[in-house]
């Protein structure tokens, strides 16, 4: 039976010279043992905005789950397969499945973790992760996040309109 993979257990490595977001993944025995426990280590990623977040949520709302966790928790396999997912949806969601007996919010920190993505939301038991695709593929247009707005001139202020002179 593979070990859990939990924050404790993963090795941070950063790869140097790789730029864009760039990791390494690497089996790793746990205690010595035969069972591996995936590892890998993403460059940091900033954070999500409320706007973008909200963006991607309302994207998510029609998928359906690609990966599910069962009861052996969060295995290399499991880690491997959501990579997989990623790279081709850049947006997935993933089941918690009913055998599965960790808390979900750590579940889905793990699952950040292994897959180097960013967490949009945990809503039950399905977790919603997002990676930009590390390739440009033609077929598979990537998903664009919003900029933040430029704030609205206030009551009794006048914006500025180009072309127009005051005078």
């Amino acid at each position: 039976m593979a070990s859990r993979l939990s924050l404790g257990t993963v090795r941070r490595n950063r790869v140097r010279g790789q730029p864009g977001g760039a990791c390494e993944k690497s089996l790793v025995g746990a205690r010595g043992g035969g069972s591996g426990v995936l590892s890998i280590a993403p460059m940091p990623l900033p954070p999500l905005s409320a706007r973008a977040r909200a963006h991607l949520k309302s994207l998510a709302h029609g998928l359906a789950p690609l990966v599910q966790v069962g009861a052996d928790g969060i295995t290399p396999g499991v880690g491997q397969a959501a990579l997989v997912a990623l790279e081709q949806h850049e947006l997935i969601k993933i089941r918690l499945g009913q055998a599965y007996e960790g808390e979900r919010k750590v579940a889905a920190q793990e699952l950040v973790v292994a897959t180097a993505s960013q967490l949009v939301q945990v809503i039950g038991r399905i977790v919603v992760l997002y990676r930009r695709r590390s390739k440009d593929d033609p077929k598979r247009p990537r998903i664009v996040i919003p900029v933040a707005a430029k704030a609205k001139p206030g009551p009794g202020k006048v914006a500025d309109k180009p072309g127009k002179q005051a005078g």
